[in-house]
């Protein structure tokens, strides 16, 4: 019996069978290798940088060459960088841009008023007085000072800002300008009402600059001293320059508030 079964030729398979084992022998090395390389993944710390967009790549992440003491290296010895090493050298501390909860009215309202005046020439805006008022805080705190510092060093007195629970010390002003003339700076005390607006501003300067200026326009917000009855007879006979709501970006005189806001803040001002 034993002769018999040495004698006996091995087993034949079918065309059928043949593939199946094919398959199967094909399939287990596919996934013998997807194993290996997910393991090599694993070990690798690094590894992120490739799974990463290419928009987050630092440079040109090629096919990788080598794998040595936990660190990739492209193709020619150049080591790939972490995550953090591209955030930190691309990335920089900057301010957040900040800007005025806009509502689709107050989006409609802005366009329609600059798409009648996208015309306008030079000569056409130098006929326009921009007119605003302006908070100045005292205090150096005006939450635009940033520092450097390494982790632990928050309570080191060398990046503290010293700022007062109250109300700051400040000063509110009324100005205007145009194109070759500015006017006198007014020192608002207390609240700013249409009685004082008209008493304080626009009879004493507003109206002078205008009846001097042929074809002068002027301008000014949406305040409620600026849109009271008593301020609007007040310029009866002037033409004043139609201001959409929440738009004091769109007002050059902002340049100018944001310049002294910045020499308002410094030491020996403060002192004095």
């Amino acid at each position: 019996m034993l002769s018999k079964a040495l004698e006996s030729p091995s087993p034949k398979y079918t065309l059928s069978q043949k593939n199946i084992c094919t398959q199967k022998k094909s399939s287990y090395n596919h996934e013998t290798r997807q194993e290996c390389s997910l393991a090599s993944e694993k070990q690798v710390g690094r590894i992120d940088v490739l799974a990463a967009p290419r928009s987050e790549r630092y440079g040109s992440c090629s096919v990788l060459a080598t794998v040595d003491h936990r660190r990739l290296y492209r193709r020619g010895g150049h080591p790939v960088p972490s995550r953090e090493t591209i955030r930190r050298r691309l990335m920089r501390s900057r301010r957040p841009l900040r800007r005025l909860p806009l509502t689709p009215h107050h989006r409609q309202c802005r366009l329609d008023f600059c798409r009648p005046r996208a015309t306008w020439s030079g000569t056409d805006w130098r006929r326009v007085i921009f007119s605003d008022e302006s908070r100045f805080s005292l205090s150096a705190d005006d939450h635009r000072t940033r520092v450097w510092r390494r982790t632990g060093q928050r309570s080191d007195p060398a990046f503290i800002v010293e700022r007062h629970t109250a109300i700051s010390q400040g000063v509110t002003v009324w100005g205007a300008i145009s194109w070759d003339t500015r006017s006198s700076l007014v020192v608002l005390q207390g609240t700013l009402t249409a009685r004082r607006y008209v008493d304080d501003i626009l009879t004493p300067i507003v109206l002078p600059m205008l009846s001097s200026r042929p074809g002068a326009i002027y301008q000014q917000d949406n305040a409620r001293p600026h849109t009271a009855r008593l301020s609007q007879q007040c310029l009866q006979g002037y033409d004043v320059l139609p201001w959409p709501a929440m738009s004091p970006d769109l007002s050059p005189i902002e340049h100018v508030w944001t310049r002294w806001e910045g020499n308002c803040s410094r030491p020996e001002i403060q002192e004095n």
